[in-house]
């Protein structure tokens, strides 16, 4: 197998078997951060968000690099 298609079904095994995945939390408790920046590859960048947020961080790839959503507190202060 090679290394890409490893990396695939890697992040697809973890997707499927992480509980956080499965549940979605609500906008005012989601917190996106890109961090890789520039040339994004969608496996990676879903293994790597799943890895920096325990299991609990889904990537997606964007014109300025890989962007991972996750649950966190809503921010204090803010309208």
């Amino acid at each position: 197998m090679k290394p890409c298609q490893v990396t695939l079904l890697l992040a697809m095994v973890i997707l499927a078997s992480s509980p956080a995945m499965a549940t979605k939390c609500p906008p005012e408790y989601t917190c996106t951060k890109y961090i890789n920046k520039g040339m994004c590859d969608a496996a990676k960048c879903m293994a790597d968000c799943v890895s920096a947020y325990k299991g609990a961080g889904e990537g997606q790839c964007f014109t300025q690099g890989c962007r991972c959503s996750y649950c966190c507190k809503p921010h204090q202060g803010t309208i």
